[in-house]
């Protein structure tokens, strides 16, 4: 049987476990203070975001009530001038209902 502990073979461990070491350095996540900043960066942009998308809705929803608003003040305008139209219309025709009354009763 040979040996197992030659010095290449422990030259050889040695070398592949500081390989090892260096490569989980490397590809290791960030730390602890670089992954909080992350997370507090990426916080800030989402509430940016969220809060620029608010504002937007929030014109949207302005833009549309003052619209809204406006639809239901000329529909009420063109509601109020076609009753006081039928309420002149019945006036007059109201009137002329009593004078044809009047003159049937006259003639009688």
């Amino acid at each position: 049987m040979t040996d197992r502990t030659s010095p290449n073979l422990v030259a050889v461990s040695l070398f592949a476990g500081l390989a090892g070491a260096l490569a989980a350095m490397l590809l290791a996540p960030r730390s602890g203070a670089d992954t909080r900043k992350k997370i507090h960066d990426q916080a800030d942009d989402l509430t940016e975001r969220t809060r620029d998308n608010f504002h937007e809705v929030k014109d949207t929803v302005s833009k549309g009530l003052d619209k809204f608003s406006s639809v239901i003040n000329k529909t009420s305008a063109k509601a109020k001038n076609e009753y006081e139209d039928l309420k002149d219309r019945r006036e007059r025709l109201d009137n002329e209902e009593r004078a044809m009354l009047r003159t049937w009763e006259e003639e009688a």
